[in-house]
């Protein structure tokens, strides 16, 4: 599972087949890719590839993105 944050991480949770309800699961990675936020994420169904899309409405910064980015991994 994949996940983006205010703090400008993609955060990443490898799931179990199987989990006790209400059990924590620790991120497996966190990396940073923007100094806004990312407030989309998608990961290709085949290849791999991620999609991220950051940015703020209304909020201006010095660190504003508004961006779409694709990621893969060779």
């Amino acid at each position: 599972m994949i996940s983006g944050g205010t703090d400008g991480n993609i955060t990443v949770w490898e799931l179990p087949d199987v989990t006790e309800y209400g059990e924590n699961l620790n991120p497996k990675y966190k990396i940073k890719l923007s100094e806004d936020c990312i407030n989309g994420t998608s990961l290709h169904k085949t290849l791999p590839i991620a999609a991220t899309s950051s940015g703020q409405r209304g909020i201006e910064t010095e660190h504003r993105d508004d961006s779409v980015k694709l990621w893969g991994a060779l």
